[in-house]
């Protein structure tokens, strides 16, 4: 009976991991004062929508959008839209294998950033 309880708990757990990460994607883009921002899950991949203005050219942007989303612990394939005027302009998509490889790059990059800015 015990493992039957702790293997539901355990299933429980993985499910709820899963149906967070539209959310931290959502909270993310938010932090990072993106507008118009909509996230879907289907299957294994996150489309996120959302618009830069806030930031000087949308380029800028949306390199600051990906720097932070592939820094999602288990974060899957990544869809970003990005939207001007509400208008999907630009669709990136980043392999979930793809973000496996490159967050080790991301986080000495990071610290390297920090340390000199």
């Amino acid at each position: 009976m015990k493992r039957i309880v702790s293997a539901t708990a355990v299933f429980l757990c993985g499910i709820s991991l899963l149906q967070a990460q539209p959310v931290r994607v959502s909270e993310t883009l938010k932090e990072l004062d993106m507008e118009n921002i909509s996230v879907v899950e289907k299957r294994d991949t996150i489309t996120a929508a959302f618009e830069t203005s806030a930031y000087r050219g949308i380029y800028n942007g949306i390199g600051i959008a990906i720097r932070h989303l592939v820094a999602i612990p288990e974060i899957p394939t990544l869809q970003l839209l990005i939207l001007d005027n509400a208008l999907p302009q630009l669709c990136i998509t980043i392999p979930a294998e793809l973000i496996q490889n490159i967050k080790p790059v991301n986080v000495r990059w990071m610290k390297c950033i920090a340390r000199w800015g």
